[in-house]
């Protein structure tokens, strides 16, 4: 049986058998139209596309079955190209280098706390005056020295002592009557020292109320503290027993309290001491407010 392949082959020989070829002159002719007209197709193809006529995502050929209407021609806008920032590029742009400047050394800062230059000698606006006393006994007299507390009590820092005043005077309560008797006896003593003496003062009066809790005439000494003056302060309590106006001992009666208040500012030492007035003892109050008082006219002066 004969394949497809042989049957279609005997029907192509069929067909050519029937056909009445054309001439030649013919077979020229109509292939130069033919030509011609494919020259005319692939021109009008390339004027469509040169107009750029598109119809949603297709370009509308010659072939279509329907004609459409062209769409008025558009020129595509081209935004303008913006320069490249520093940002896109990633090189910030860089002042131009400048040669190195010399910077002039710190001179190191200074101490707002010193102290001026050490004094010819102490100044009344430094010391207690008549008027604190408020009954007016005052008077100025010879420096003393610090109170010495046992015969141990040495003070080393006296050799850096530069100028030492003292005043004294009699203390009454402003509140009591002027033809009261005075409270208490009163010294104010205003040492400038050089160097660091002032400190030394104060550590070598601590460490004679730890040396010497027991002094002559059998009076007892004890620390306080400090009463919140000046740079540093320390407040002592003396104790002794009671005597009597002509000094004789009086059993029974609660001994006599007088008070060693020292403040520092600086490098000056106010020093504040009660005595009591006659057979009586100080009060611890206004011992302290008479030593807060000295030490401020020492930092009005001094600080």
């Amino acid at each position: 049986m004969p394949n497809d392949l042989e049957r279609a082959f005997g029907v192509l020989v069929e067909d050519t058998a029937r056909a009445q070829l054309l001439p030649a002159a013919e077979v020229r002719r109509l292939a130069g139209r033919r030509s011609r007209h494919a020259s005319m197709i692939a021109a009008l193809t390339v004027a469509v596309l040169v107009a750029g006529v598109t119809v949603g995502s297709r370009w509308l050929l010659a072939g279509d079955t329907e004609p459409r209407p062209l769409p008025p021609l558009q020129t595509a806008s081209v935004p303008p190209t913006a320069a490249p920032s520093s940002s896109a590029t990633g090189s910030p742009s860089r002042p131009a280098s400048s040669p190195p400047t010399s910077v002039p050394p710190t001179p190191p800062p200074t101490s707002s706390s010193s102290a001026p230059a050490i004094p010819s000698s102490i100044s009344a606006r430094a010391m207690l005056t008549v008027k604190d006393g408020n009954t007016g006994q005052f008077n100025e007299v010879d420096a003393r020295r610090p109170p010495k507390l046992c015969a141990d009590t040495s003070y080393p820092s006296s050799s850096k002592a530069a100028v030492r005043k003292s005043v004294f005077l009699l203390y009454r309560a402003p509140e009591l009557p002027a033809e009261n008797v005075p409270d208490d006896t009163i010294y104010d003593t205003v040492t400038v020292y050089r160097g660091a003496g002032a400190e030394e003062f104060l550590d070598e009066l601590r460490a004679a109320v730890r040396d010497c809790p027991n002094g002559p005439k059998k009076a007892k000494y004890r620390s306080l503290g400090s009463f919140g003056a000046g740079d540093e302060s320390l407040l002592i309590e003396r104790s002794t027993p009671a005597t009597n106006p002509q000094g004789e001992p009086e059993p029974g009666q609660e001994p006599h309290l007088t008070y060693i208040a020292a403040a520092r500012v600086n490098d000056t030492v106010a020093l504040v001491e009660s005595l009591g007035y006659e057979n009586w003892g100080s009060k611890r109050e206004p011992v302290v407010a008479l030593a807060k008082t000295a030490a401020k006219r020492v930092a009005a002066w001094r600080g």
